[in-house]
């Protein structure tokens, strides 16, 4: 979490601004064991309107509840919200890019955080790649690819060979099949299509990003996140 998208001032850049600008650079390369990192960032614009924390505050004695009483002690009292940056922050990580309603990942967003650390105004631009094409030639290849899925199915290619694939990390949403004709999704782990692409001769496609792909989530509708935030954070009675 930090920084505001796709340009502005946000504090927790400003803490310490020579550590900030390592920590963009960094996770721009590759990791050294050859891995794919993917970063999605969390910014000011995403939990500044998402107000959270009033309701749990009248939801009974705070004894019941160490939540509420942080609530209530850092607000200074009850029936109060503040911005709920870091819960949202805190739910993207565990749920995914997709799994908290309300928010949605940046379409077309793929690039990097330009930050200066000599500047005292804090501030990030957001510069989306350059989308380049390349068109593949010669024979089909299948590849090993971390950010593949484990559930999987078959990719024709238009020479009629065909392979296992996995799904694009998407829960079988789509099979990793570019340039050919996927078949059905199955929802079970094999290691004959596990983390496993394939790209057709003749494929045309985007030039792949050197480096770690990083892009930003967006505010698509308040009410729906504070509801999102409001129900994790509630009492809850105790199981029996």
């Amino acid at each position: 979490m930090g920084g505001d998208y796709p340009e502005g001032r946000e504090c927790n850049l400003c803490g310490d601004r020579g550590a900030a600008a390592f920590i963009f650079e960094t996770l721009a390369m590759p990791p050294p064991d050859g891995s794919v990192l993917r970063v999605v960032y969390v910014g000011l614009q995403v939990g500044l309107p998402v107000l959270t924390g009033a309701r749990l505050t009248q939801c009974g004695p705070a004894k019941e509840s160490p939540i509420r009483a942080a609530y209530i002690d850092y607000l200074e009292g009850p029936d109060r919200d503040r911005p709920s940056w870091d819960q949202l922050t805190a739910l993207v990580a565990v749920r995914g890019v997709d799994g908290v309603d309300g928010l949605r990942e940046c379409q077309d967003c793929v690039g990097a955080n330009q930050f200066n650390a000599d500047t005292n105004d804090c501030w990030n631009v957001w510069h989306p790649h350059k989308e380049e094409w390349e068109t593949l030639s010669g024979n089909n290849t299948v590849e090993v690819d971390l950010a593949v899925g484990l559930w999987g199915g078959s990719c024709t290619c238009p020479d009629g060979q065909v392979y296992q694939v996995g799904d694009e990390g998407n829960m079988c949403g789509s099979l990793a099949c570019y340039g050919g004709t996927s078949g059905p999704c199955i929802q079970q782990i094999s290691d004959s299509w596990a983390n496993k692409k394939a790209n057709c001769a003749g494929l045309r496609r985007r030039k792949p990003i050197s480096g770690s792909p990083q892009t930003y989530m967006e505010l698509a509708d308040a009410k729906a996140a504070s509801k999102v935030v409001d129900d994790l954070i509630r009492p809850r009675s105790p199981q029996r």
